[in-house]
């Protein structure tokens, strides 16, 4: 039994003994999966051709080139990126550390390398003008987790776009919105601006029900989160957990104060074929901080377009939700 992964890219192979052979006519990231086995899989990764290349550290290029980077001299393992400046992974570098991006502006983050630290995700605390394109992540943690105040950053977020990508969470969210924020604040922290589109997600397994959700918006801490967009996502069968989570919650393991709100959410394009998962979830917190203007559009689940909110699981603290 084979699978190539994600499933919509419909890679046809042939079996000869116990050799398989397939063609790919573009790049793509791909799982290829024996007898159902996820854990000792084959990682392929066919790349475009690369139209910025850089074969030495320079002014405003950090460069790693082929081979395994291990820096465990550094504290923490974490290697910190001025501002104005590239990271370049050449083809067949490894990065066994974190690179953190504190308090500085233009960095970008390129290559064809690998950045090997599965525990972390990408976590953006505070960050606003972020583009996250063209990746394949596989965690044991979220693979995109978005935060307003945490430790030492404040200010909100904004403008942040997650694109042309397959996620695969082995523990936790492939996406989780809309936790820790400033709780002293008078007015809290508004995180807005959020597009989510072409993303295979290919596992999401939470054991832990209240934390479940494939495209979590889990709102705590005086945040508002608003105008976030999910389009053209396709989740395919997860061990455990749920498709939607919209939450305005309190919890008392992270939060001080319960979220403000969640509004102006569009799922837009959304397919999942699977069994075994748990129900979705819309729940606002009181009459003041409620989930209101959800968009379903075109949202399929195993072959059967969604026309209500039936299965759901709702409170009575949510407004305008519409299914079309």
């Amino acid at each position: 039994e084979v699978d190539i992964r994600p499933l919509s890219c419909n890679i046809q192979y042939r079996q000869n003994k116990n050799v398989i052979t397939f063609m790919l006519d573009k790049p793509q990231y791909l799982s290829v999966e024996f007898n159902g086995d996820r854990l000792h899989n084959l990682h392929l990764f066919a790349n475009p051709l690369e139209t910025e290349v850089y074969k030495k550290a320079e002014k405003g290029i950090m460069y790693f080139g082929p081979g395994v980077h291990a820096p465990l001299d550094l504290p923490n393992n974490l290697i910190r990126v001025p501002g104005n400046t590239t990271v370049y992974l050449a083809p067949g570098a490894v990065l066994k550390a974190k690179l953190l991006v504190d308090g500085v502006e233009n960095v970008r983050i390129i290559g064809r390398g690998i950045l090997a630290h599965p525990v972390r995700g990408i976590d953006l605390m505070c960050c606003r003008d972020v583009l996250i394109d063209n990746v394949f992540m596989r965690n044991s943690d979220d693979c995109i987790a978005l935060y307003n105040h945490r430790w030492n950053w404040w200010g909100g977020s904004g403008n942040i776009t997650v694109q042309n990508a397959v996620l695969w969470a082995d523990i936790a969210h492939p996406i989780n919105i809309g936790g820790h924020g400033d709780p002293e604040s008078p007015v809290g922290e508004v995180m807005e601006n959020l597009t989510f589109r072409q993303i295979d997600i290919l596992e999401h397994d939470e054991d832990d029900v209240p934390y479940q959700g494939c495209m979590a918006i889990d709102c705590g801490d005086k945040n508002l989160v608003r105008n976030v967009l999910f389009e053209d996502i396709r989740v395919e069968s997860i061990q455990e957990g749920r498709l939607f989570h919209l939450n305005v919650r309190f919890n008392e393991k992270y939060d001080k104060a319960p979220g403000w709100g969640i509004e102006n959410v569009t799922f837009r394009n959304i397919t999942y074929d699977g069994l075994g998962e748990n129900p979705s979830l819309i729940k606002g917190f009181d009459n003041s901080r409620k989930v209101k203007n959800v968009i379903f559009d075109n949202v399929v689940i195993n072959g059967q377009r969604m026309t209500d909110l039936n299965g759901f699981v709702k409170n009575e603290f949510v407004e305008d939700i519409r299914v079309r």
